[in-house]
């Protein structure tokens, strides 16, 4: 999905309470100069008006990245990769979980949409200007017409698999575009992607399609696919559908080739597949950053507020959660290999670690407070559903925290 535009500049900047204590307090106040530093840079960036361009998803590293494989590096040979199917002998487990989890249905032909499938002739009105994306002859045909001339083309890919919303994409005159309208199924309907702002195209051309620069096409097809860039081009004929194991882990065929040939396959075989988790979490939140949006692409855009809530690594990291616990990441809550966990109460395992009366955790903060309220889906109050500006759908904030009355994500 396109991502979100400039729309407002409040910020929902505010931390946890803490017990006292001379250790205590030098900690919290340490952490608070932490927060500072990762939220000045932001501030200070300068408002230069936002295009969907500018917010398309990053268009290169973060930053230096330790030695080992890096989501889209892109400098492996395709027959680098094995497949996901390689993987299920010795992974049987992580494989069943994975394939039926969002991350393996990132992206899908556009005509094997269940949406789609689902509605097959769908339109949207939007001032002189009718979509409509219909599935004709083992096609999803996107047309748009204005009464008098109407633009219609085959779409490639359908992008997302509905947890907020869908995307779909078409290539015209050699230039990957995004389809100017999604589908939502909070709303059950096409609507205007999200984050591109409502004014009228003034011509149908301009109301057609969102064209992609190249390095935001090729970035936007690798997060959602494995080995569709290698030997640092784009080959979207050769790519794997959906993030697959390789797209993590890094290129397989050393790893299987070694595994089959070993006598003692685990130990022999362990230096030639990368496992993320060994990274520390600073390491491993700019990891998943590379699709899911890193702090230093939130201050290179200038972005603020609601604004940031789609870019879940950067609110991570901007909680005292992730600041003074040093260990929490991504992976404490998700599990790439499952699909997605939709029940609050599945969460909270990863807080009470820390937060209970007895943490669990050998490496838990002995200062961190007990929930005076609730011990049971803690994920409702403290991570809470914010509505991004330009959008239909909300999502869950990764800036955890204790929400205030004035908070704009607060419970009305």
């Amino acid at each position: 999905m396109a991502g979100i535009t400039i729309q407002g500049f409040r910020s929902i900047f505010r931390t946890f309470g803490a017990p006292s204590g001379s250790v205590w307090k030098w900690a919290q106040s340490f952490a608070s100069f932490l927060l500072i530093a990762l939220v000045l840079p932001a501030l200070c960036s300068p408002l230069a008006a936002q295009t969907v361009t500018d917010t398309q998803a990053e268009t290169g590293l973060a930053e230096a990245h330790p030695q080992g494989w890096w989501p889209n590096e892109g400098a492996a040979a395709r027959n680098a990769y094995t497949g996901p199917r390689a993987c299920a002998p010795c992974h049987p487990s992580e494989f069943n979980g994975w394939r039926n989890s969002q991350m393996a249905h990132a992206i899908v032909p556009a005509v094997e949409s269940p949406f789609l499938r689902a509605h097959p002739h769908m339109s949207y009105q939007r001032g002189p200007y009718t979509y409509r994306i219909d599935l004709i002859g083992g096609k999803a045909v996107y047309s748009v017409t204005d009464g008098q001339n109407t633009l219609s083309i085959a779409l490639l890919w359908a992008y997302g698999t509905g947890v907020v919303g869908q995307a779909y994409v078409f290539r015209a005159n050699g230039v990957y575009n995004e389809a100017e309208v999604a589908f939502y199924p909070v709303l059950g309907r096409l609507d205007i992607v999200a984050g591109l702002v409502r004014a009228l195209p003034p011509t149908l051309q301009g109301a057609f399609g969102l064209p992609l620069i190249p390095a935001a096409a090729q970035q936007c097809i690798s997060c959602h696919t494995t080995a569709a860039v290698a030997g640092g081009r784009l080959d979207v004929q050769t790519l794997i559908r959906g993030v697959t194991c390789e797209a993590c882990h890094g290129p397989g065929a050393r790893h299987v080739a070694a595994m089959e040939k070993a006598s003692r396959p685990i130990k022999s075989a362990a230096n030639t597949i990368f496992d993320p988790v060994r990274l520390d979490p600073a390491d491993l939140e700019n990891f998943c950053a590379a699709c899911h949006r890193s702090s230093l692409l939130v201050e290179r855009e200038g972005l603020h507020g609601l604004d940031t809530v789609h870019y879940e690594p950067y609110r991570l990291e901007m909680s005292q959660c992730w600041i003074m616990s040093q260990r929490l990441t991504c992976i404490t809550c998700h599990n790439p290999h499952q699909p997605l966990q939709q029940n609050p109460v599945g969460y909270d395992s990863a807080c009470l670690s820390c937060h209970s009366a007895r943490p669990s955790s050998a490496v838990a903060l002995s200062a961190a407070k007990a929930c005076p309220v609730a011990a049971r889906n803690c994920v409702t109050c403290h991570m809470p559903e914010c509505r991004l500006p330009l959008s239909p759908f909300s999502l869950s904030d990764h800036f955890i925290r204790i929400v205030s009355a004035g908070d704009p994500c607060a419970k009305s």
